[in-house]
């Protein structure tokens, strides 16, 4: 029931926006959204804050895997 909830919602034809005064109610729901969220505090987090999703930079991970490594304490040239 929910898999065909899902396919109706991107197979069946979506309102036409004329203008932005249509989008305005969509905009006030997901500000209210954002807007009264109750941020989470330290415990719940588990002691991390700050975003979590971000994603290690190319530098990190060659860091990581020891790119950066000196040649000379490995024995190469």
């Amino acid at each position: 029931m929910q898999l065909d909830k899902i396919e109706r919602k991107f197979t069946e034809p979506s309102e036409i926006v004329g203008n932005d005064e249509d989008l305005q109610p969509t905009w006030k729901d997901m500000e209210s959204r954002v807007t009264r969220r109750r941020p989470r505090t330290v415990e719940e987090m588990g002691g991390k804050t700050g975003r979590v999703n971000v994603r290690k930079t190319d530098e990190e991970m060659w860091l990581r895997e020891g790119l950066y490594d000196d040649n000379d304490a490995k024995g190469g040239s």
